[in-house]
């Protein structure tokens, strides 16, 4: 044992205002997120608490209610300050005539889930510090909370949602993942009618897996069969089966529930660190494309194959054309595009 004065362990300013959020955290009901941000940013000597949070387009940052939160009309992505430290994912610092307005990414795991804002006389690095810390606790708290109620869902919907599309929404996983040595992001359009397209991830150890589906018709039935192939794809990677078995898996799910004469299309990837990376493009029920009658636009990647992209993923913008665009993010020197 050591001898001596112990070290401090009185609690500091900074780890009570954190403690106010975490100790409460765990029975809070969804709805009183808002009065939980606003006493802690009262704490801090901040005012006008805002949480924002992206809509299903994409296209805004929508205030969410709560008590003690201030309200206001959605922000365009596009055209403010909030958007700016959106697509950015960093902090806004706009001074105004009673202060700095700051406004906070709120991320979990890269996935940006909005922007958390608050007025403050000044500005330091401790404050600055405190308010990033709190920040990821919120983002944490929202992710969390989602499931338990449908305040979120309301908050972020500009516009009727389908049927179709509120079974593809629920199935997804988090639109984006950030992590040191790879990135994914993903959406789906139009955002609040889409049927038949949807994706899935996950990394698992040096592994990515990712697949992309998309089933023939419209409405209910293409959705109900993007459900099935998801659900069948999911079970045969947590099998930790490969490639070849999980389009198996995919086609028997498919063809037993709708018959053969359904289909959907299913590029399926798994790349790593270790072993050939490879990306397979399949009609379930139906053949294999392979390399060499593969479609124009599909790439067979082998382990000698440059990476898509290097950097952070930029966050997603609408072009003109409605179709999604990113948003340049500097990330070093670009690799060549992949070999037809």
């Amino acid at each position: 044992m050591t001898s001596g004065r112990r070290t401090d362990r009185s609690e500091s300013f900074g780890e009570a205002l954190l403690g106010a959020v975490l100790d409460g955290a765990h029975e809070l009901p969804p709805h009183l997120i808002g009065p939980l941000v606003a006493d802690v940013v009262e704490r801090l000597g901040g005012r006008r608490p805002q949480v924002l949070l992206q809509d299903y387009g994409q296209l805004l940052l929508v205030p969410l209610p709560g008590e003690g939160l201030t309200d206001g009309e959605p922000q365009v992505i596009d055209g403010s300050e909030a958007g700016r430290c959106f697509l950015d994912a960093a902090p806004v610092e706009l001074p105004e005539e009673d202060g700095v307005r700051v406004h906070l990414p709120l991320l979990d795991g890269g996935d940006q889930v909005g922007v958390m804002a608050v007025t403050l006389d000044s500005v330091d690095d401790d404050d600055r510090r405190l308010l990033l810390r709190i920040s990821g606790l919120v983002a944490d708290l929202l992710v969390t909370k989602h499931g338990y109620s449908d305040l979120f869902f309301r908050v972020r919907r500009g516009e009727a949602m389908s049927v179709a599309a509120e079974i593809q929404w629920s199935l997804l996983p988090p639109l984006a993942m950030i992590m040191p040595r790879v990135a994914v992001a993903g959406i789906l359009e139009p955002a609040y009618d889409v049927a038949g397209d949807s994706f899935d991830y996950a990394l698992n150890g040096d592994v990515l897996h990712v697949v992309m589906i998309d089933a023939m018709g419209h409405g209910l039935d293409a959705a109900t069969m993007a459900t099935v192939a998801i659900g069948a794809y999911r079970h045969a990677r947590r099998l930790g089966t490969g490639l070849s078995e999980i389009y198996d898996v995919m086609d028997r799910a498919v063809a037993e529930q709708f018959g053969p004469e359904h289909f959907l299309t299913a590029p399926v990837s798994g790349s790593g660190e270790h072993g050939p990376d490879r990306l397979e493009l399949r009609q379930c029920p139906g053949r294999r494309v392979t390399h060499r009658d593969r479609p124009p636009g599909t790439h067979t990647f082998t382990a000698s194959s440059p990476p898509v992209s290097r950097g952070p993923v930029g966050r997603s913008r609408r072009g003109p054309s409605g179709a999604r665009s990113r948003r340049p993010v500097p990330a070093g020197p670009r690799p060549p595009p992949p070999g037809r």
